[in-house]
């Protein structure tokens, strides 16, 4: 390679380095902090340097580094506790940075690349907060884009021996570059549709976007995420994305809604009740799921749902009556329903509140077999028995109750483990 060749391939490998810098600093604060880049960053330069530089032992090498990367992520814990899902996703850095900045090229700058596309990549995961949304991931974006373009015409530059700026090498150079920036292009288009699809979830739908004016008038707001957690202040905390919108006025006592895809639970699976049972019933746009009861009062709601919930249909226990679903399917007998259709939709519900009067009666052991746990739960199964045995719980006419008894139960007793249905 000749001089200028050297001088041309330097500089874009600095500028590679500087585009890689800037990106990493554009990334928003509030998800980001400055420490937590560090807390990565830094163990990575030290084993380059370790590596390359000093010409210390892989093994030594790896080991100061890991131990300065321990060191600086509990110091970045210490001064931001508040990003542990960040972290976890960082921690995924340090070993493919290793790799890559150990490879034997004098002029290879792609472990440097590689740093700036992990954070990225991290970036695109955590977009969905409304405080990483800002100019600072697309100016992210932006700079990571160039970053590749020149980490590329360096790479072309070392590999063909020529001069990058050279006017009769530019037609093999750019077909490189074009290729590659291709490539990203495409890339990114996917990720920016993901990204555009987070959006859309983390922002609330328009006719939801009054909420707070319209607190007082008896709506009540449910979304798809809840945690069993000691820190949660009630039964489900809920949070993130509002999913369902109920207008109900008049109500005298406490509602809940549910919904189902699987009809049946069990242990390790889940499972849909076969066969299905059409409705049969067509009122114009009117379904008739149950039969009133002449002695309990029929109450009436309005529920909103918006496009991510799918066919899924909330409905009250006790629902007889609905209006503005369209055609409707499931097990009227578990009262399990779903729509044909999918997509946001406005209905009206109406309802009975079917559930027991109070009572001072212990629990009949006539219905015990109702309640009975599979032996597979082995010691788990006395703790189950103390909640079903409390007559205080058995004679409660609210399910709420009896789910936060038992739920304080699994909490103390038990541990969980997160498992797909199959």
């Amino acid at each position: 390679m000749t001089r200028t060749g050297r001088d041309s391939a330097r500089a874009a490998a600095v500028w590679t380095w500087v585009t890689c810098a800037a990106a990493v600093l554009c990334l928003p604060r509030t998800t980001f902090p400055i420490p937590w880049i560090a807390a990565f960053v830094l163990p990575a330069l030290l084993f380059y340097a370790l590596r390359r530089r000093v010409g210390l032992d892989f093994g030594w090498a790896v080991a100061v580094s890991g131990a300065t990367h321990i060191a600086t992520v509990l110091a970045a814990q210490w001064l931001h506790p508040d990003i542990e899902h960040v972290t976890a996703l960082g921690c995924a850095l340090l070993p493919p940075m290793v790799f890559l900045a150990a490879r034997r090229h004098r002029d290879d700058t792609t472990w440097a690349l590689f740093l700036a596309l992990c954070v990225f990549l991290i970036a695109v995961i955590v977009a969905g907060q409304r405080s990483a949304w800002s100019w600072r991931l697309w100016a992210f974006i932006g700079t990571a884009l160039v970053a590749l373009q020149l980490e590329t015409r360096a790479r072309a530059a070392a590999k063909a021996r020529i001069e990058i700026l050279d006017v009769g090498s530019r037609r093999q150079t750019l077909a490189s570059v074009t290729g590659q920036l291709l490539m990203a292009i495409a890339v990114a288009t996917i990720v920016m549709q993901g990204l555009e699809r987070i959006r859309q979830r983390a922002r609330p739908l328009p006719q939801f976007r009054d909420s707070e004016s319209s607190a007082g008038h008896g709506q009540v707001g449910l979304n798809d995420k809840f945690e069993f957690g000691p820190a949660a202040q009630q039964l489900f905390d809920l949070e993130h994305n509002e999913l369902v919108r109920v207008t109900a006025q008049g109500l005298d006592h406490e509602l809940y809604l549910r919904t189902a895809h699987f009809e049946l639970a069990g242990l390790d699976r889940w499972s849909k009740a076969q066969p299905r049972e059409q409705d049969p019933m067509f009122e114009e746009d009117v379904r008739h799921l149950g039969y009133p009861s002449v002695d309990v009062t029929t109450d009436r709601i309005t529920i909103e749902t918006n496009e991510n919930t799918g066919r899924f249909l909330f409905l009250p226990p006790g629902t007889m009556r609905v209006v503005g679903v369209g055609l409707v399917y499931g097990n009227p007998r578990r009262e399990r329903f779903q729509r044909l259709e999918t997509g946001p939709v406005t209905y009206t519900v109406e309802f009975q509140d079917r559930r027991p009067i109070a009572t001072d009666r212990p629990f009949d052991p006539e219905f015990r077999s109702l309640a009975r746990l599979p032996r597979e739960l082995g010691p788990h199964l006395s703790h189950f028995d103390r909640v079903l045995d409390d007559a205080a719980i058995a004679r409660d006419a609210s399910p709420i109750e009896a789910a936060r008894a038992i739920t304080a139960v699994l909490q103390r007793d038990c541990e969980y483990e997160m498992r797909e249905p199959t």
